[in-house]
């Protein structure tokens, strides 16, 4: 399973059986393959405030894999008034990187605008 979450508000607090310990912050994009198996937590770091964020699962193009742990910035990628790419299955990118054939694409507005994609 591919697990991606993207922080809206507060801080999260992801911990699992792979040694990783992180705050991952609002602004930030997190990336987990289980793979071929991982445990893992997640906590609301901050127990007077509400944590808001997305959590999306996808099943992966490739099996027993070895499980993996990615986080980045999204707040390093953004362009204001256009739509900006944060994941995508190419290891080659600043982006987080998932085993399946899917990008996704964040848009910071100042204002509503109409997009047309391809």
């Amino acid at each position: 399973m591919e697990i991606i979450s993207i922080l809206l508000e507060d801080d999260l607090l992801h911990i699992d059986d792979m040694g990783n310990s992180t705050v991952i912050k609002a602004g930030d994009i997190q990336v987990m393959s289980a793979g071929t198996g991982v445990s893992h937590s997640e906590f609301n770091k901050n127990q007077d405030k509400d944590v808001k964020f997305l959590q999306i699962w996808i099943i992966p193009n490739k099996k027993n894999v070895a499980p993996r742990y990615d986080q980045v910035s999204i707040k390093d990628l953004e362009t204001t008034n256009s739509l900006t790419q944060i994941l995508s299955p190419n290891k080659n990118e600043k982006r987080v990187r998932i085993h399946q054939i899917a990008w996704f694409h964040l848009g910071n507005y100042e204002v509503i605008k109409q997009i047309f994609t391809h």
